[in-house]
């Protein structure tokens, strides 16, 4: 039996806010753990291939130079975003 748009639908929306609360507690721990930042990066294979993410956990903002060396790897070096914890 397929599934109707609406259940697809449904089941998208539970995953996306199951995965936005795992990541909510990740923040919370690292916060606790004494860290003040943390940087998704999204990597763009420069020899081709599947972008990945990787996350920073930093105190105090990360500096371009620890950003260009995460970034060195990547096509694009400006996809990615801070925020305070």
């Amino acid at each position: 039996m397929e599934k109707t748009k609406e259940q697809l639908l449904k089941e998208i929306k539970e995953f996306e806010d199951k995965r936005k609360q795992e990541i909510q507690q990740d923040d919370i721990k690292m916060k606790q753990k004494g860290f003040t930042h943390k940087t998704d990066f999204w990597i763009h294979p420069i020899a081709g291939g599947d972008d990945y993410q990787q996350t920073l956990f930093s105190i105090g903002e990360p500096t371009s130079t620890r950003i260009s060396n995460i970034l060195k790897k990547s096509a694009v070096k400006t996809d990615y975003r801070t925020i305070k914890l």
